[in-house]
């Protein structure tokens, strides 16, 4: 995977706090797959975690959508298929991994999903 330079910082974290609350958010991106708007929420009085994330890339004629996430990041995922982390970031409380196909959410496993070229990817961290 060959990452091109660009004139804007590969990553941007911005760290804001106040009333018991952290809010981290980091952007990253890259060639082949996009990173966006990671956010971790902490409610201290609470001890809970939301986490948020997207990444999204573009299908590939003959490759799963589980496949071309493996191929960019690191996924723990059960022999099934199903999407435990990525990037060691793990649903938080009442939350999965999703994937949506050009905005709408998939309504077959990531391992059996055929992308197709003219398909963008997203994976998103939904709530139950």
């Amino acid at each position: 995977m060959a990452i091109k330079k660009i004139l804007l910082p590969v990553a941007l974290v911005m760290i804001l706090t106040g009333a018991g609350c952290s809010l981290t958010q980091t952007v990253t991106v890259n060639t082949n797959a996009v990173v966006a708007n990671t956010n971790t929420q902490t409610n201290a009085a609470a001890n809970t975690n939301a986490t948020t994330s997207t990444i999204i890339y573009s299908g590939h004629a003959g490759k799963t959508a589980l496949e071309l996430l493996q191929a960019t990041h690191k996924v723990d995922a059960s022999s099934a298929g199903f999407v435990n982390s990525i990037d060691g970031t793990k649903p938080g409380t009442r939350q999965y991994w999703a994937f949506y196909v050009n905005g709408k959410l998939a309504d077959v496993g990531a391992k059996s999903y055929q992308t197709k070229d003219t398909e963008t990817i997203e994976w998103r961290l939904d709530s139950f």
